[in-house]
């Protein structure tokens, strides 16, 4: 269980650096486009809409079910699904963030030492542990932290 409590400690700190990052911007800076790539807020809708599916491909996997997409392409998947909500308000997107977050901590704290070891396909990434997809999430929100601190400086430079 230290693992897991660990790994949760890992991506809550994460989440909780990312979150911090944009406590102070308004809706309106969030909304703002750069010239290329996604605006704050688009990058925040991401976030959640990749970790729901994440944490549904690691369920899926254990419970013996794991997802088949042999000509997936993650890149249009995001891009799509982005797409579908890049309308909607920065705060919906916050909100959706601690939805998901809660989820995901419950399904990690449901698993045992021999599902984080277990092994899913992941379409976009190849073959991994559960355990490196929870890690992974706590990564990406790090990443995409990295974005929004370059919008952060040219809207401050501006």
């Amino acid at each position: 269980m230290a693992d897991i409590d660990r790994l949760t400690q890992k991506i809550t700190a994460a989440r909780n650096r990312l979150l911090d990052t944009i406590e102070e911007l308004t809706a309106e800076q969030m909304a703002q486009s750069p010239n290329e790539g996604w605006s704050i807020r688009e990058i925040l809708h991401h976030l959640a809409i990749g970790e729901e599916a994440n944490v549904e491909l690691a369920e899926r996997a254990l419970a013996g079910n794991p997802v088949a997409m042999d000509d997936f392409d993650m890149d249009a998947w995001n891009i799509e699904q982005v797409a579908q909500r890049a309308h909607r308000p920065a705060a919906e997107a916050i909100e959706e963030l601690h939805r998901v977050r809660e989820k995901t901590l419950t399904t990690l704290q449901s698993l045992s030492d021999k599902n984080l070891a277990a092994t899913l396909d992941h379409p976009g990434w190849g073959e991994m542990t559960i355990e490196q997809l929870f890690r992974a999430l706590g990564t990406h929100d790090l990443l995409h932290r990295r974005d929004i601190l370059k919008r952060i400086d040219r809207f401050r430079a501006l």
